[in-house]
């Protein structure tokens, strides 16, 4: 899986990376090794997560698409550290071989956004 589908820049020219997953039924599927450090804990026999996995390219966002018919799609907005969050409170595994996450719209509902516009990829800078 490529790390971003679309590059984009802001207004004031600041490359952006964009990574688009749509869904017309059920949750949204990732990895959750994409977003976690997962190692394999032999003495208990399961995943154990030691930490975040830092974004692959900077500022990654996720566009989140639910879709639905002509005009009624839905659309979630998060930058990555959003989507990793999300993951690292919701992943178990149900087998040690699986990273697999299905990515609930419930856990995104608070992201949805009317439209796509310039100002949902809003970069945070250090002052």
């Amino acid at each position: 899986m490529p790390d971003y589908d679309i590059v984009g820049l802001t207004p004031s020219g600041q490359t952006i990376y964009v990574q688009v997953k749509a869904m017309n039924s059920g949750d949204w599927q990732l990895s959750s090794s994409h977003f976690l450090i997962i190692d394999y804990d032999r003495e208990n026999n399961r995943q154990k997560s030691t930490g975040p996995r830092p974004p692959p390219v900077s500022p990654l966002f996720y566009v989140f698409v639910k879709i639905i018919g002509s005009g009624k799609d839905e659309f979630y907005v998060l930058a990555y550290s959003e989507v990793q969050k999300i993951v690292r409170e919701h992943y178990t595994s149900p087998s040690r071989k699986s990273t697999h996450f299905a990515l609930r719209q419930k856990y995104v509902q608070s992201f949805k956004v009317d439209a796509l516009t310039e100002d949902h990829f809003v970069v945070k800078t250090k002052a």
